[in-house]
């Protein structure tokens, strides 16, 4: 028996090809679907219909070009199951399926790819922003996510905008010896390749950059504005123009791809789901790159039970799961729903230390109409 036979809730296993009467043996739920031969998993899918989704792909193709398409039908030899209530459920089952059965190349098997995300190490060197899907170590601090990677181009892109940033590494890398650009020349650049501003100016002002891509936000759009009135009172239009530039390009931070951006270690988030029926929910805490179930509620859910369950939260948030090589892929999977239509995300909420019951709960009743909850007890998988 494979060391992860376990991990599944089923199994149908034939003597030769399968057939339909077997087929009825697969159940027709929502659920990951393993296909094996005699002694090798072949593939392995998520279905709202396991049966019939293995229905379709056993078919044969009739068209002909399709000669070469190995017949999925006569090879199969054994189906597996593993239930879910919902698709986020059953992709985060097919991850950690994957890692079991194919330790190697698990990650190419999912739909998602690993989130973008903005990193700097503001104490450097020579100090900027960069996106990236891994993580450098410490001091580098990561902020994200972003769906895209032109996402957090752009978002690097207006940093740089706000803040007079450098945009040439390799000029500021030759500090201060270097040539001044283009930027520098419209005045949109503090300058430290040439020697304007200290190495160590332009290390803080890149501090305060990142503290602001962090959220710390407050009081640099009224700073900004007085610098502005004050150019414009000493007759300074050039430096006005600058500044009244630099505050319309503060807006793009409140793009809606930009809701989610926080440092990563804020990278906390409750998925809430529907569970078996329209009277349950079932909630997941994603960690940063650690992902678990932690209740399954009644509907609506008592008070009681959802501050049983924040505190179960509060104590395995506070013990800092360790994070293995999964988990890149984790946090991409929450992104893809984060970034979803709100019939494929359901409920996700940023778990934060002031979460109480009562304002869960409240959102957990909000949501009941995408989540298909509440009507008749027991209505449907």
């Amino acid at each position: 028996m494979a060391d992860w036979d376990s991990m599944f809730d089923g199994r149908l296993k034939t003597a030769g090809g399968l057939d339909e009467s077997q087929l009825d043996k697969v159940p027709p739920r929502r659920g990951v679907v393993l296909l094996s031969g005699q002694a090798q998993p072949i593939v392995m899918i998520t279905a709202a219909n396991m049966r019939a989704r293995v229905r379709s792909r056993l078919d044969r193709p009739a068209d002909e070009k399709h000669r070469k398409v190995v017949n999925l039908r006569e090879v199969t030899r054994r189906v597996w199951w593993k239930f879910a209530a919902s698709a986020f459920e059953a992709d985060l089952c097919l991850v950690e399926l994957a890692r079991a059965i194919w330790p190697q190349t698990y990650a190419s098997m999912v739909g998602w790819k690993p989130a973008w995300f903005v990193h700097v190490n503001p104490d450097g060197q020579f100090p900027h922003f960069v996106r990236g899907r891994k993580f450098p170590p410490p001091p580098v601090r990561s902020l994200g996510p972003f769906f895209r990677g032109r996402d957090a181009e752009r978002f690097i892109s207006s940093l740089q905008d706000t803040f007079d940033l450098c945009r040439d590494y390799q000029s500021l890398r030759r500090s201060p010896n270097a040539h001044r650009c283009s930027y520098a020349q419209m005045g949109r650049c503090l300058c430290p390749c040439d020697g304007t501003i200290s190495m160590d100016e332009y290390v803080a002002a890149v501090g305060r950059a990142a503290d602001f891509a962090a959220g710390n936000r407050r009081g640099l759009a009224e700073q900004l504005g007085r610098r502005m009135q004050a150019a414009s009172d000493r007759l300074d239009f050039e430096r006005a123009a600058g500044l009244k530039a630099r505050l319309r390009r503060m807006t793009d931070f409140d793009r809606p791809v930009y809701a989610h951006v926080r440092p990563v270690e804020e990278f906390c988030f409750l998925v809430i789901q529907r569970g078996r029926g329209r009277r349950q929910v079932r909630v997941f805490l994603c960690d940063r790159g650690a992902i678990g179930a932690v209740a399954v509620l009644k509907y609506p859910p008592p008070p009681a039970d959802l501050r049983a369950v924040l505190d179960q939260i509060a104590l395995y948030v506070s013990s800092c799961p360790a994070q293995d090589e999964a988990a890149t892929l984790r946090m991409g999977l929450v992104s893809n729903y984060l970034f979803s239509g709100k019939a494929r995300r359901g409920l996700i909420v940023r778990w934060t230390e002031d979460l109480d019951g009562g304002e869960l709960g409240e959102r957990i009743a909000a949501a009941g109409n995408v989540l298909g909850l509440g009507g008749s007890a027991g209505g449907g998988r």
